[in-house]
């Protein structure tokens, strides 16, 4: 990361090396009325929150790891409002699933065991199902179907046993959830 005194273009010392903490995934620059000094606050991706005070040099002045470890979440959003000097941090929680490039992502069943999270495969036809702590429920493959790996975008409408996907090499389609089998193909008009 790297700081700038813009009335000089100055680059000024940064307080945290590249990957110390993970990406930065926020900042917010802390100013209040009745300190000269500023602060700067930073989201990590590894759950880090760190806060620096510009005097002289950038002293680090807290950092910690608020969450992540196994549970994966970043710090990904901060608010400061100057008036009551109140932070607030906010922790995003998010899934690895290792050789796993998702093209597409979608909701399907929403109930009392919580949501689905259906992840499209960017670059073969497997669709992995996971429930909201990001645990595989099950992995589905088309079949034949090797246009899955261009999808787009993607929408699930489990009570209707439909999906629907932007194919960049067939158009947007319309398949049968359960069978994977290819109802219609949506014509895309242009005029260019």
């Amino acid at each position: 990361m790297k700081i700038w005194y813009l009335p000089t273009s100055k680059l000024l010392h940064s307080p945290t090396a590249a990957g110390e903490c993970g990406m930065t995934m926020a900042i917010v620059w802390i100013i209040r009325p009745d300190n000269t000094d500023n602060g700067l606050t930073i989201g990590m991706e590894d759950g880090y929150l760190c806060i620096w005070k510009r005097s002289c040099k950038d002293d680090k002045v807290f950092c910690d790891r608020l969450t992540g470890r196994q549970d994966g979440q970043e710090v990904s959003g901060i608010a400061y409002d100057a008036s009551s000097g109140q932070l607030a941090p906010v922790a995003v929680k998010s899934v690895t699933m290792p050789k796993h490039w998702p093209q597409a992502v979608a909701f399907g069943q929403m109930g009392f065991r919580g949501p689905e999270i259906w992840s499209f495969r960017r670059d073969n036809n497997v669709i992995h199902v996971l429930n909201d702590n990001g645990k595989i429920l099950k992995s589905r493959t088309t079949g034949s179907l090797r246009q899955m790996c261009t999808s787009r975008h993607a929408i699930i409408n489990v009570k209707e046993d439909t999906i629907i996907l932007n194919d960049v090499l067939q158009r947007v389609a319309l398949y049968k959830l359960s069978t994977m089998d290819r109802l219609k193909t949506f014509a895309i008009l242009c005029t260019q």
